[in-house]
């Protein structure tokens, strides 16, 4: 599952833990609240906090995957992501319209390296 072509207008990183950035399973989508990550087919995890777990618990589908005194992993199906993303907040991806990058550019062409 690749979160970049199922989610392209969310901010997606990497695991820390990593060796390239080519391997979809390590994907992430940092929240304000959480992470999501896969975790199988059709399936993604978030990492949270309690309070934010209890949260989610209310949601029909989102089921415990651990329980930690003060973080919990949680699971839930794709389909129940704008649900999920309503309460955890993940971060947009920045888009500039053509208009915004030509102000932009312009803007910031004083700044360029010459010759």
């Amino acid at each position: 599952m690749n979160l970049k072509e199922l989610f392209p207008q969310y901010k997606i990183t990497f695991d820390p833990a990593a060796t390239g950035r080519n391997d979809p399973h390590m994907m992430q989508i940092p929240c304000v609240k959480g992470i999501i990550y896969p975790h199988a087919e059709g399936i993604l995890a978030l990492e949270c906090k309690t309070y934010t777990a209890r949260c989610l618990r209310q949601l029909s589908g989102v089921t415990i995957h651990q329980e930690g005194d003060s973080e919990w992993t949680l699971l839930f199906p794709i389909g129940l992501f704008d649900q999920v993303a309503a309460i955890v907040q993940p971060k947009k991806r920045r888009f500039l319209t053509p208009a915004q990058r030509a102000a932009a550019v312009e803007r910031l062409r004083k700044y360029q390296f010459s010759k």
